[in-house]
């Protein structure tokens, strides 16, 4: 008899009173902008990450940029996007400037983030693969 090994992270075991075990997933995948915005990302963990075959900085923050620099071009980035976007020089007022687009965006929340991370990507088809880990434990996939 072999033995298997159940991620606990991914998977909740179940005991049947039969003596079965019932496994459930604990990942959601997503795969609409109205499911993602079902969930609360905030004290979040990004448990792996692949922008275009790359795999970034585990932070919201530093994906959002690369995938801005991917894009490259900050009309179509201000054109999809929901964000507060200068076309100026602007770091006040929680603001911060991307140099190689030339634009100032606002810095905002860790669901802010996802919401145009995910817009972005689909806008654009950026390839994006995020497996997140929210505060409650529950695993969120995302795959574009």
């Amino acid at each position: 008899m072999s033995t298997i090994i159940i991620n606990n992270t991914e998977y909740k075991m179940y005991y049947q009173v039969n003596g079965d075990i019932l496994l459930k997933t604990n990942i959601i995948i997503i795969n609409k902008l109205e499911e993602l915005k079902k969930y609360n990302f905030n004290k979040s963990i990004i448990i792996e990450n692949n922008v275009n075959d790359i795999i970034c900085n585990n932070k919201y923050k530093n994906i959002l940029n690369y995938i801005y620099k991917i894009i490259n071009n900050g009309t179509k980035i201000i054109k999809n996007s929901t964000l507060n976007i200068e076309t100026i020089k602007k770091e006040d007022k929680g603001f911060y400037y991307l140099d190689d687009i030339g634009i100032s965006i606002q810095g905002i929340d860790t669901n802010k983030s996802i919401l145009e991370i995910y817009k972005q990507s689909i806008a654009n088809n950026i390839k994006l693969y995020l497996k997140i880990k929210l505060e409650n434990n529950m695993i969120i996939q995302i795959n574009i």
